[in-house]
């Protein structure tokens, strides 16, 4: 998926969300330095961890969203600056010549591998970049069923005001956000419109801006499997960032795993693609 479009309003958008970040700081502190964020945008997550002693890589695809990130970076203390490494990079191919403490793929990112050979490259990728006791963590959310069934039963995609999805961009205007959603079954992902409109002070429409997003949700077994065929153990399944347990559909789930043994797994995975 390409952010491009997303970049300049991305931070605007997403400023007074920090849910995850101390989340992710408490894996990070106690993490064999570097470590590894894959997708990480505009640095959102990587550079409050940074400020916060912990020595960074972070890897995306997109370059405007990594300009964004550059252009944060250059503004924060020479300590932290020091601590950060930036690089353009897919992660389902991404070779740094580097061993990372912990790898993480945050708010979503590994739902914008749509196909099952990308899905199984990323996480081949991050077993050859990942410590022997390092740890793996993919946040993805298991979709909620009932709304599955009822946008099956509509006949075309609604347009509806995204509630709290509203916000101020960077000149303080007021950004009025609507999207349409279109799921999938048979692919497993969701397509989104997203229509931002900023509004003037006498209620005009300053700018209009459109962008597309598509996410492939999976359901729990399915990420076991896919983590276990690619050499991993599952240690912990979350169903938040405050440590909630995960306990059924329509929930966060964020997968705390490990490398398993090389002959503990080999055996497995010639039985899948068997």
């Amino acid at each position: 998926m390409d952010y491009s479009d997303y970049a300049a309003i991305y931070d605007a958008e997403y400023a007074g969300y920090d849910d995850d970040v101390a989340f992710y700081l408490s894996w990070a502190q106690k993490a064999h330095p570097p470590v590894l964020e894959l997708g990480c945008g505009t640095g959102r997550i990587l550079l409050p961890l940074a400020d916060h002693g912990v020595e960074m890589w972070g890897l995306d695809n997109c370059s405007a969203m990594l300009e964004r990130a550059r252009a944060k970076l250059s503004s924060r203390p020479l300590e932290t600056r020091r601590r950060v490494t930036l690089v353009e990079q897919d992660m389902t191919s991404f070779r740094l010549n580097r061993k990372f403490g912990l790898i993480y793929l945050p708010f979503r990112e590994f739902m914008h591998l749509t196909r099952v050979d990308q899905q199984l490259a990323c996480l081949h990728a991050i077993r050859r970049h990942l410590c022997r006791d390092g740890r793996l963590l993919i946040n993805v959310y298991d979709v909620d069923l009932v709304t599955l069934v009822h946008s099956r039963q509509a006949a075309d995609p609604v347009l509806y005001r995204q509630p709290g999805g509203d916000y101020l961009d960077e000149q303080g205007r007021q950004v009025l956000l609507c999207s349409a959603s279109r799921y999938d079954p048979e692919q497993q992902c969701l397509f989104e419109e997203r229509f931002y409109e900023t509004i003037g002070p006498g209620g005009q429409i300053l700018e209009r801006r459109f962008v597309r997003l598509s996410q492939r949700w999976f359901f729990r077994w399915e990420m076991v499997h896919l983590l276990s065929r690619s050499g991993f153990k599952v240690e912990q399944l979350l169903g938040g960032y405050f440590g909630e347990r995960y306990s059924g559909l329509g929930q966060e789930m964020i997968f705390v795993a490990r490398l398993r043994p090389r002959r503990s797994w080999s055996s497995v995975g010639s039985m899948v693609r068997s």
